[in-house]
């Protein structure tokens, strides 16, 4: 998905960065976000993820440097509400093998 939400021929296909709490996974968010190439959206899975957009969650102090969570969401915030799937990041963690991306 790029940050308007459209996903389609020609797109790179999405990586996920998956870790273990305190495996430095923010950190490695942290620094590729810094890629203008790049589009890095903070736990896309999390099944809380719209509410803590809504919320404006704030960064956890020990994420050093982190400013924010969800700026990368702004340009697709209209279409994510109509594709988040919150079951997806609890129970599914991979796509079946007839499902696109």
């Amino acid at each position: 998905m790029d940050t308007t939400g459209n996903t389609g021929a020609g797109k790179t296909p999405p990586i996920f960065v998956v870790g273990r709490f305190r495996s430095g996974t923010t950190a490695l968010w942290s620094a590729l976000r810094t890629l203008p190439e790049l589009h890095c959206f903070f736990e896309p899975l999390h099944d809380n993820l719209l509410e803590y957009i809504e919320a404006a969650a704030p960064p956890d102090p020990t994420h050093r440097g982190v400013d924010e969570y969800f700026a990368e969401y702004e340009a697709c915030r209209t279409r994510l509400a109509a594709l988040h799937r919150p079951e997806f990041g609890v129970s599914r963690l991979c796509l079946a093998e007839d499902e696109a991306h």
